[in-house]
């Protein structure tokens, strides 16, 4: 019986030429596919929210909403000739058509119109007599209609294949819905087939994700590439979601699976469970970004991440060559002296910055089975490479917690995975059962400073109230929050892209919480997404005045920038911009500017030159263009200057 309605349903769906499924005529390169049976309805419902509102403000999005609306308006307009477009099948897909640019196919579902042949021969003359002007092609025996519309200078492609209505505003998607009538290039993939029972219908619509094309799609949004977004979209196939969305809040349900020929370490965390999560406990509130890996004991992960790569030579053989260099180099066991210890959480985290650095701040940190092994550990491999590198660090201890050095590169790359290349040579600590690392002295000391004066994630309450909606244990569990990326990221941003990322400010930070779940569910990822919109106030869309507070600038320090200058740059302020030339060189005295002060441009020629005295600016200070041409000289005994004199 189960044979025969397998045979059935392949020969009602696939093989049928007088009914098509929709999904069937969606192109290979789709990047996502949205389907719903209430399409205005649901499209009314979402498009009145606050959030459609705010964010349909921007270009990318007002596309979306201009083609939605234009064919709503089309279809509403022709209900004698269409009959009522409420209750029927509707689906848009997205696709890349050029480098950061995309464009979406909408296909309406015409069965239940008692003669389509009728919807076919009278579309040209309800077109032309809407004012649009109408060409008419035929392309592999379908008919293409272009209807031009003068005033707005575009074109509308519609063609009705089979059953089906198809239109976009770019043409060449009409010809490769139309091929795939023949190839049907994802409806026949047993992952999508897969992922397709999984996903119920429901809410406002069902989104269907092919990994494939993400990287291409983001790229559209972001001015740089994300390493982690390469890593998922090289492995993951296809998610299936079923979306919900109400005045401010999103919560996308769904499953995902991975690719057959996915041989990593996602696919390891996939074979060993899900992890408690706890590190936000400690981590500052700071916090922008949260990314954590979870599974049953990191131990388990090793041998499945063995297995995993046995299936593939090559893979196989990198990660075993890049791990027996760093074992061979110190006379270690990644598997003894890091995996045995490891927990069931690593997080990998982003700060907005504290101003003791002016890099970005990043944070490993890793949950310990016991303490006391991992100190021991620990302590082992820095005393291997303290016999292979005369040792130049001493140990410091700041607030009552240790703080060394591990000065070997690419460890936790190798055992984590590329995304984990942030963290090259780090220094770390100790706070309650997890090990804390990061390439900078700065992030340490302030992420101490934080978790002893209260001020961490897991105390911020808005953060504790969204993370009621997540669940405790996850596989993979991304977290930001929307003003401090943004301040993160525009840091690091200059000229045209930092100009571009401040107008587009209030499409970042009106999403003040998000998060993306996977939970590893047999073969298969449970996914949820989550997110917290509000529109923001004009107060919060002022940048400046969201930027951390910068020791250079306040005529004091607090204590733990005093203590960083004192201990790791002998007494003196050093700031270096990220090509690791001086960015600004002042000298202290008892946590006060005092003595000679120096400020670089971006290529290492001198900015400002100085002395302060007590923390006042005192004698002649010298500014230079950034051609070495003085620009202004003024001599000062006090605050403010009592003589100036310009372009000496």
């Amino acid at each position: 019986m189960a044979v025969l309605t397998g045979w059935f349903v392949y020969q009602w769906y696939f093989t049928n030429d007088n009914f098509l499924r929709q999904i069937n005529l969606v192109p290979g390169n789709a990047v996502y596919v949205l389907q719903t049976n209430e399409p205005v309805k649901n499209w009314k419902k979402f498009s009145s929210s606050k959030i459609w509102q705010h964010m349909k403000q921007h270009p990318k999005f007002e596309a979306i909403a201009k083609s939605a609306d234009a064919i709503d308006q089309f279809f509403n307009n022709n209900k004698n000739l269409l009959g009522s477009m409420g209750s029927r099948d509707f689906t848009l897909s997205a696709h890349v058509t050029k480098y950061n640019d995309y464009d979406f196919l909408f296909i309406i579902d015409l069965s239940k119109v008692s003669k389509i042949s009728l919807v076919k021969n009278n579309i040209e003359n309800v077109f032309t007599a809407l004012g649009y002007k109408v060409t008419v092609r035929t392309y592999k025996g379908e008919t293409i209609y272009e209807m031009m519309d003068a005033t707005a200078r575009e074109t509308l492609y519609l063609s009705v294949v089979a059953n089906q209505a198809l239109c976009s505003y770019y043409g060449l998607l009409i010809e490769k819905a139309i091929d795939e009538k023949e190839i049907t290039s994802i409806a026949k993939q047993n992952k999508f087939i897969e992922i397709e029972q999984k996903t119920n219908e429901g809410g406002l619509a069902r989104v269907f994700v092919n990994y494939n094309y993400s990287s291409a799609f983001l790229s559209c949004y972001l001015s740089t590439s994300n390493g982690l977004v390469a890593d998922i979209g090289s492995t993951l196939e296809f998610s299936g979601l079923r979306v919900g969305i109400e005045e401010e809040d999103i919560e996308i349900n769904g499953y995902t699976n991975v690719k057959d020929s996915t041989d990593g370490y996602l696919k390891a965390l996939l074979q060993s469970g899900k992890g408690e999560m706890g590190a936000y406990e400690i981590l500052p509130s700071r916090t922008a970004t949260y990314t954590s890996l979870g599974c049953d004991n990191f131990l388990k992960f090793y041998d499945n991440l063995i297995r995993v790569f046995s299936n593939n030579k090559s893979g196989y053989n990198e990660f075993e060559n890049n791990s027996a260099k760093i074992e061979k180099l110190l006379k270690i066991s990644l598997k003894t002296n890091f995996y045995s210890w490891m927990g069931d959480e690593v997080v990998l985290s982003q700060n907005q910055s504290a101003g003791l650095t002016s890099v970005p701040e990043y944070i490993l940190t890793i949950h310990a089975n016991s303490i006391e092994e991992a100190t021991k550990n620990l302590n082992f491999v820095e005393g291997q490479i303290r016999k292979r590198t005369p040792a130049k660090f001493q140990i410091i201890n700041y607030l009552n917690h240790e703080i060394h050095y591990l000065e070997v590169k690419g460890l936790f790359s190798v055992m984590l995975g590329k995304f984990f290349n942030k963290i090259e040579k780090p220094y770390y600590t100790v706070i309650n059962d997890y090990i804390c690392f990061s390439n900078t002295p700065e992030t340490i000391i302030s992420l101490i400073d934080d978790y002893e004066h209260k001020r961490t994630l897991g105390q911020d309450e808005q953060f504790k109230i969204f993370m009621k909606k997540c669940g405790s244990k996850a596989t993979v569990f991304c977290y930001l929050n929307g003003t401090r990326y943004f301040n993160s990221m525009v840091q690091q941003l200059k000229g045209e892209s930092r100009r571009s990322a401040i107008e587009n400010k209030k499409y970042v930070v009106c999403f003040r919480h998000s998060a993306f779940e996977l939970i590893a569910d047999g073969t298969l990822f449970e996914t949820k997404l989550l997110s917290d919109f509000e529109i923001p106030a004009e107060v919060d869309l002022i940048t400046d005045d969201n930027q951390p507070r910068s020791m250079v600038d306040n005529d004091s320090l607090t204590e733990s920038e005093r203590f960083y200058i004192e201990q790791f740059q002998d007494g003196t302020i050093q700031l270096d911009y990220e090509n690791g030339k001086p960015k600004v060189r002042a000298e202290t005295e008892n946590g006060i500017k005092d003595g000679k002060y120096r400020e670089y441009y971006e290529d290492g020629s001198l900015k400002i030159k100085g002395t302060y005295n007590h923390g006042e600016k005192s004698g002649k200070w010298k500014y230079y263009d950034e051609n070495g041409k003085l620009i202004k000289s003024e001599i000062t005994i006090r605050n403010p200057p009592i003589k100036q004199s310009q372009g000496l």
